[in-house]
């Protein structure tokens, strides 16, 4: 066996556990970690994570099922959706809406129409 490392001693130096999983904490407390936290590999979370403040992605977030955002979703760059969208307020465009493919409207359509012809 190795040299036993007691992981409570005040130390400045790293400390490395195992080369295996590593259990820190128990189930039902809190574990709280004081600085910065670095993963280097894919991370499995088995309840909620709740984050108090921003969160900065630096690559594609995939969420694998439904989605609440309460309140405002600011999107500044192209969005893609590969299905239905369906929004249950007013749509506010503030540019140009362009449709390739059949429009459908229920119920009424009002219009003000610029219309500028040329020949």
């Amino acid at each position: 066996a190795g040299t036993a490392v007691n992981v409570f001693a005040t130390t400045i130096a790293k400390t490395t556990l195992g080369g295996g999983a590593v259990d820190v904490g128990a189930a039902g407390s809190a574990t709280t970690v004081k600085g910065t936290l670095n993963v280097d590999e894919a991370v499995t979370m088995d309840s909620t994570l709740s984050v108090n403040n921003a969160v900065v992605m630096k690559n594609t977030l995939s969420v694998g099922n439904n989605s609440t955002v309460d309140g405002t979703l600011a999107v500044s760059g192209a969005t893609k959706i590969d299905d239905t969208l369906s929004v249950s307020g007013n749509v506010r465009l503030e540019s140009n809406l362009y449709v390739a493919g059949t429009t459908t409207t229920v119920n009424t359509v009002t219009m003000s129409v610029l219309l500028n012809i040329f020949q």
